[in-house]
């Protein structure tokens, strides 16, 4: 897709196709938006075009975090959490996207590190944060080493610790201070409630 098209394609009547009305993407633009989602457009020239469509499943979850059906109300406690911030930490990138674009979602304010040696720097350039998400297994280190220096050195309130690791030690965890242990996989429902309560 050319950068010309790339800049009109949510333009209405816009197409490229001989038979084409120019409403299809205007259409879901529309739908993804009413829907407090957004819509991501990767496009490498004479290679292709990637459509991520977000829809944040984040707003019902958090009408059963708070148990009240009223979306408006929900949308408030949402706010409430944007003067929150949380780094996550974790060397998968698109999981560490889909977690920051949920919680952003959510009104936190979010970074991401895909390894222990960037998110020692963020703790230390970015800082300070209120919740720090961290995989177990990084690609450079021990996930349980950065919750340890966020709490006691940085001291970050809450740290919690995602692993696929059933072996993990639970006294290796008390050492690291206030850990919340979640094992994967994690809906974001739950991630979010532990990082909310």
């Amino acid at each position: 897709m050319s950068d010309r098209v790339l800049q009109q394609m949510f333009t209405p009547y816009f197409t490229m196709k001989s038979n084409g009305t120019g409403l299809g993407m205007v259409s879901v633009h529309d739908v993804v938006k009413q829907a407090c989602g957004c819509l991501v457009v990767r496009t490498v020239p004479e290679a292709g075009t990637h459509i991520v469509v977000m829809i944040p499943y984040v707003v019902s979850s958090l009408q059963l975090l708070c148990g009240n059906p009223n979306r408006n109300e929900c949308l408030q406690l949402r706010h409430s959490a944007g003067e929150k911030r949380l780094l996550i930490v974790d060397d998968d990138t698109e999981l560490a996207g889909m977690l920051a674009e949920g919680f952003s979602l959510s009104g936190f304010i979010t970074d991401v590190a895909c390894s222990k040696k960037e998110a020692l720097f963020r703790l230390h350039a970015c800082g300070p944060y209120d919740v720090i998400i961290c995989d177990y297994n990084l690609v450079d280190g021990n996930g349980l080493e950065v919750c340890r220096k966020a709490a006691q050195v940085y001291s970050v309130p809450k740290t919690v610790l995602l692993t696929g690791d059933a072996l993990l030690d639970p006294a290796e965890v008390e050492v690291a201070g206030s850990v919340v242990v979640l094992f994967k996989p994690v809906m974001l429902a739950d991630l979010l409630r532990v990082v909310v309560e």
